[in-house]
């Protein structure tokens, strides 16, 4: 994790992103027997303006902070019925405006300091509440995310036993290393059961 040392930030901040990609690390196995799978790496090379780089924790591309952000599951599962599946987006600018969405189908396109790793497949793009990172560094989603989708998205974005969506975290990053002033997560597969 040699991209979290950066004498920039604080050394408590840098502590709490240190667990919080352990952390990551750790739900990598029980989230792939729950039907969860990690992807959209940005590793040496694939970053828009050099910003990728290869570490033991699936990210985005290097932000602000000197670090990836990612998005994970931070509890409940993919079940319908339950809906109490959470997604944390991790390693965030402080203070800074972001969101999850999803869509039906994979890609990998450069978009700002990162790179968009959720298409619309046929579905669309599906946008949840904005929302503030604060002095945590995160954004929670969920429980909840399939009424949500039953609630505020049109039938298409319907979250449905037997589907599998796929989710980013998008976020502001003003003085992320591309200029572009916002930058975004590792993706998530989720397959829904009942």
């Amino acid at each position: 994790m040699a991209a979290m040392e950066n004498s920039s930030r604080p050394l408590p901040v840098l502590r709490r992103l240190a667990r919080l990609g352990a952390l990551v690390l750790g739900l990598t196995s029980s989230a792939a027997a729950q039907g969860i799978s990690y992807y959209c790496d940005c590793d040496r090379g694939l970053g828009p303006c050099g910003n990728g780089i290869t570490t033991d924790v699936p990210g985005g591309c290097l932000n602000s902070l000197g670090v990836k952000a990612f998005l994970f599951p931070n509890g409940g599962t993919p079940s319908v019925a339950a809906d109490d599946l959470v997604l944390v987006a991790g390693n965030l600018p402080a203070h800074q405006l972001g969101l999850v969405y999803m869509g039906a189908a994979r890609t990998q396109v450069p978009f700002g300091d990162g790179l968009r790793c959720v298409a619309a497949g046929g579905a669309g793009l599906f946008r949840f509440p904005v929302a503030d990172s604060g002095d945590d560094n995160a954004i929670v989603l969920g429980p909840g995310i399939v009424a949500h989708s039953l609630a505020h998205f049109p039938p298409s974005g319907h979250i449905h036993a037997g589907q599998t969506w796929h989710f980013q975290g998008w976020y502001r990053d003003p003085a992320g290393p591309c200029g572009s002033g916002f930058n975004l997560t590792s993706a998530l597969s989720v397959e829904f059961g009942p």
